[in-house]
């Protein structure tokens, strides 16, 4: 899981570097950085050992972070949702399901 943010974070780095936005100075690049290496990738890759899960697993379980977020804040802290919410949340459920379908055995031909 590490390896899958910090691999994300490449491109954006290199993008930053090369063309830096107006106003943005080393002290923000330096926060983003951190954010991205130490209470991101670094976190989650302590937490999926922690789990002692496979990759996959893993990455299942932390999709369902945010839908177990919107439930709660909807049911409990009597939050809206709206159409691009429950869209969303759908949207990793479906994906969750399917990624954690079994896989197809092709029967030889």
């Amino acid at each position: 899981m590490t390896t899958i943010f910090l691999a994300g974070s490449v491109p954006a780095m290199v993008a930053l570097a090369t063309n830096p936005p107006t106003g943005v100075d080393a002290e923000a690049i330096a926060t983003v950085l951190y954010l991205g290496l130490a209470a991101t990738a670094l976190a989650y890759g302590l937490w999926s050992f922690g789990l002692g899960l496979p990759l996959r697993d893993s990455v299942t379980v932390t999709l369902l972070e945010p839908v177990s977020a919107t439930i709660l804040a909807v049911t409990l802290l009597d939050e809206h949702l709206g159409a691009a919410d429950g869209i969303g949340v759908v949207a990793v459920l479906v994906g969750v399901v399917v990624a954690t379908l079994p896989p197809r055995v092709r029967a030889p031909q």
